[in-house]
């Protein structure tokens, strides 16, 4: 597996992806699925374009044979008062590829990218977690431990939470 910063030659491979998880999870993401397909493939071109000029925002990919099986995004805040923090976004790996790294190696690129940004103090992380996947809070607690994050600002046990709670969300720093 390569995991790599995507660059505008990926912008269908990413759109592609993009679109089905949105379509497959529209719950854990802010973005809609009729939103980016009506931005179509060169608005997703277009975005990575201007992520190759801008150190503060980059979406990585990862790739087996040659196809694009995850992707994740990092953006550093633009507010003057905000820029210590950055947020990684969009995290995405398919279900048929899940429980095969690909998730950790693309957070574990976007951590290390980022901790190489001058004045970056904190990474975010939020993750709508579903009943459809009750092991992601879990297997993210675990990685963003690895990485050295403090404790967890906010995990609710899913156990206490399904059925019918809506939505639950983990939030960590990352450092």
């Amino acid at each position: 597996m390569e995991v790599r910063i995507l660059t505008e030659a990926d912008g269908e491979a990413f759109w592609t992806i993009r679109l089905r998880a949105l379509r497959d999870d529209p719950e854990s993401f802010g973005s809609s699925y009729e939103e980016i397909l009506e931005r179509g493939i060169a608005g997703a071109t277009q975005s990575l374009r201007k992520r190759d000029t801008s150190p503060d925002d980059a979406t990585f990919g990862a790739f087996e044979g040659g196809t694009l099986v995850g992707i994740a995004g990092f953006r550093r805040e633009e507010e003057v008062k905000k820029r210590h923090k950055g947020v990684i976004w969009g995290m995405y790996v398919p279900r048929e590829m899940r429980g095969k790294g690909i998730g950790k190696a693309l957070l574990q690129a976007a951590i290390a990218y980022a901790k190489t940004l001058p004045q970056l103090e904190q990474i975010n992380l939020s993750v709508v977690l579903t009943s459809r996947d009750p092991a992601r809070a879990d297997q993210l607690e675990r990685c963003a431990h690895q990485q050295g994050g403090p404790p967890t600002l906010y995990l609710p046990r899913l156990r206490d939470l399904w059925p019918g709670t809506p939505r639950p969300q983990v939030a960590r720093s990352l450092f």
